[in-house]
């Protein structure tokens, strides 16, 4: 037994000098600098309504610190494998004793936070960044006459819109990126038609089309 716990002590005081077992930086950071403060939580990006409101963690979300001293954002941290976070800063220099500190993850809206100053102590804050819009368009038309359908619903998840009196429809969605959806479309007297799309969120004065050719109904 006392090898036994020899040959464990040994392999610990290995992984402590490799760095395996150390404390984060900025967990080292803020226990050296007493002025600063811990900042940690999540960043979080989310979408839709009712049944098809989504959440999810995002990875690789940078945080930055407006600078007010210098007037340039200061990268702070990215969020790892889970969505979170953990840095220290000395928040005694900015203006008031307190930061603004933003993300702005691709495909969603910005999201800032303004944090005071607690010296010593550690500030937890979730930012909640909501998805740009998926906005799509386009026109439904009858496959054989080539002639568009008007009054036809177009569907996707809790979403719909009719086509025009030309057969054209734009409905703006919030999915998530990347993701692929079915779209649907009725009309009476025709054959309910699908498509996959896959949702790519932009400026929300971007547009993706997606057409539809619908057949009779036997």
């Amino acid at each position: 037994m006392r090898r036994i716990r020899i040959l464990l002590l040994a392999g610990l005081a290995a992984l402590l000098t490799l760095g395996v077992l150390a404390p984060g930086a900025g967990a080292a950071t803020f226990r050296a600098d007493p002025n600063n403060t811990e900042v940690y939580g999540y960043v979080i990006g989310y979408g839709g309504v009712g049944r098809s409101y989504w959440q999810k963690n995002l990875t690789g979300a940078s945080v930055w610190l407006h600078d007010f001293t210098t007037g340039k954002p200061i990268l702070m941290d990215s969020t790892d494998g889970f969505g979170s976070f953990d840095f220290a800063v000395n928040l005694k220099t900015q203006t008031n004793k307190k930061g603004e500190f933003f993300v702005s993850p691709t495909h969603y809206f910005r999201s800032t936070a303004e944090i005071h100053s607690h010296p010593g102590h550690a500030v937890n804050h979730v930012f909640k960044c909501q998805v740009l819009p998926t906005i799509l368009t386009g026109k439904v038309i009858n496959k054989k006459t080539r002639k568009p359908v008007a009054k036809a619903k177009v569907q996707i998840l809790n979403w719909d819109v009719y086509t025009d009196a030309k057969g054209v429809y734009q409905v703006q969605v919030t999915l998530k990126p990347n993701t692929i959806y079915k779209a649907w479309v009725d009309k009476a007297g025709f054959k309910r038609t699908k498509k996959r799309v896959k949702s790519l969120p932009t400026a929300t004065d971007k547009v993706r089309t997606l057409n539809f050719q619908i057949v009779k109904a036997n």
